[in-house]
């Protein structure tokens, strides 16, 4: 519709795990439901959301058997400990995104397609 050839739609992921080799459901499903919700259409994310549990369950495991491995010392195991909770707090601080967020995306999205790089309006 606005001649555009393609677009990418990123979901989020928490900072400690950046870089894991673990896919991170929960963005995945963040986007689709985004998605889903601006064209208007149902998208069944349940088990996308099943599966983000189980992986978010086998994290946790793999975390806390990280904190027990006596062969990291102490004070490394206790560093790594803190500053995980410490970024799984912060990335709890936002929440899922309102009608108002969506309503306000999407009406920036509109005005950065309606206007070219250097401002001026493109064709539609």
């Amino acid at each position: 519709k606005r001649g555009i050839k393609a677009a990418c739609l990123m979901g989020e992921i928490p900072y400690y795990l950046q870089g894991s080799p673990w896919p991170y459901h929960r963005g995945a499903q963040s986007v689709l439901e985004v998605l889903a919700a601006s064209l208007n259409i149902d998208v069944d994310v349940q088990p996308l959301a099943e599966i983000g549990r189980k992986m978010e369950n086998n994290i946790e495991e793999f975390l806390s058997n990280l904190f027990k491995e006596e062969s990291i010392p102490h004070e490394l195991r206790d560093n790594i400990k803190e500053t995980i909770a410490r970024l799984k707090h912060a990335s709890e601080s936002h929440g899922p995104i309102t009608d108002e967020d969506q309503k306000r995306i999407m009406e920036h999205l509109d005005e950065f397609f309606k206007h070219g790089d250097d401002g001026s309006e493109k064709a539609s």
